[in-house]
This record gives C-alpha cells, sequence and structure tokens, in this order.
C-alpha cells in the first residue's frame, strides 16, 4: 500500500513540472453587451465593444422563439385636414393642410377623393409622390386571393374579373407573393404615396364655385378627405 502511495506522489510531482514549464494560456478577449461597457474583468483594456446592431443580430439568432414581425392592419392613413379660407366674388379659396402618417415599411398609399377640387397639393418632403388615377397599384401579400382582393379594394368579391381585365396575362390561380396587380378604382382618386413611417404635411389650395344669387344667402359644395380614409 505504502509503495502505491509513493508511485502516486511522484506522478504528482512529475505532472506539476510538466505543467509549471508550459506557456500560461491567453483568456480569449472578453465582449461587452451594449449596457455593460466597463467591467472589472477586462484590467488590461483588450476587450472587444459590440455594436448594439450587431449584438441584436445575434440575440435574434440565437433565440429559435423569436416571433415574425407585426404587420400594422393600416398601412397608412390620414389623420388631420384643415380648410381655411374666405369668398372672393363667385369663388372662395381655401388653404389646405393635410397630414398623412404611413407605419408600414416601405411605400403606403392615402387616397383622397377625386373630385376634391385641389388647385395644388405640395408635400413637404420631396419624396412623396402625388397623383390623379383611376387605378391602384396592389402588392400581392402572402395567402391572397383575387377574390379577397376583389372584396377589400372594390367592395365585392364578384368582381374578381375586373382584375383579371385590367391585368392581361394574369393567371388567378397563380398569384404570385411580391408581384404588383391594378386594382381599377370605381371613380378617380387623388393618390398620396408616402416612402416610409413616419409623418408627412402637405399643403395646397381648393378653389370652390359659390352658387345663388347676389344679396340672398350663398352656398358651396365641397367634398371633404375622410380621416384614416386609405
Amino acid at each position: 500500500m505504502k509503495h502505491r502511495l509513493d508511485i502516486a506522489a511522484i506522478i504528482l510531482v512529475l505532472a506539476g513540472l510538466l505543467h509549471a514549464g508550459e506557456a500560461p494560456r491567453e483568456l480569449p478577449p472578453v465582449v461587452y453587451s451594449p449596457l455593460d461597457r466597463e467591467t472589472p474583468i477586462d484590467p488590461a483594456g483588450q476587450g472587444v465593444w459590440l455594436p448594439y446592431e450587431r449584438f441584436r443580430q445575434w440575440w435574434e439568432r440565437a433565440d429559435p422563439t423569436a416571433k415574425p414581425p407585426v404587420v400594422p392592419p393600416l398601412a397608412a392613413a390620414l389623420t388631420e385636414a384643415s380648410f381655411i379660407g374666405q369668398a372672393e366674388g363667385a369663388r372662395a379659396r381655401f388653404a389646405v393642410k393635410l397630414t398623412a402618417v404611413a407605419v408600414a415599411e416601405g411605400w403606403s398609399t392615402v387616397e383622397l377623393p377625386g373630385d376634391l377640387p385641389l388647385a395644388r397639393l405640395t408635400p413637404a418632403d420631396a419624396r412623396v409622390v402625388v397623383q390623379r388615377a383611376s387605378s391602384l397599384a396592389y402588392l400581392v401579400k402572402p395567402g391572397d386571393t383575387l377574390i379577397g382582393i376583389a372584396r377589400e379594394r372594390l367592395g365585392e368579391q364578384g368582381k374578381w374579373q375586373q382584375l383579371v381585365e385590367a391585368n392581361p396575362g394574369l393567371d388567378p390561380k397563380k398569384l404570385a407573393v411580391g408581384c404588383r396587380i391594378m386594382v381599377p378604382l370605381p371613380e378617380e382618386r387623388v393618390l398620396i404615396h408616402l416612402p416610409a413611417p413616419g409623418s408627412y404635411v402637405l399643403d395646397g389650395e381648393v378653389a370652390v364655385a359659390i352658387t345663388g344669387e347676389a344679396g340672398a344667402p350663398r352656398s358651396l359644395d365641397l367634398v371633404l378627405p375622410v380621416a384614416g380614409a386609405v
């Protein structure tokens, strides 16, 4: 028994000598999280600062339960409309100020009545596009069908054939996700195309004829945009 203990002691001593002769191992550099740049673990100051965007990418890759981004039910909306003006003889002129808000990623569109008598409508942001149109480009999403698009955009699912007529060569059974199809509008509309999420201000002018005989109560008809309409 004594001989076995002596042999074990010799082995431990030799192992210690061998280990003492090895070069000390270098620790890997410290990686700082975005919220903890100061740490006592790295006295030599050789740590690596991880940018927040890179940290977020790694975090999302490491989390298998990450949920897909929530798609807002409303891509864009008109949130404010003001008309301030006065009568000038047989016409009334109004200074118009509209505020439109986009919440969806990428381009989105706000629709205004086509018979809104706009003499001018100028966006403060040069990226915003304003046009009069009798059709609207629709981006096909996963799960879309022509019947569903007709119900949503034309008010009746039976009008899906109008979509086929407006898009020659379109196969109703093979809608490719991400493609754009033209949706005919019931009447001409003023379309405001917004480039990205944010709030956009547009200034304009409206001129309306005043009806009625001189000296009597007079009236004017002005179609106003509905806040929230898209």
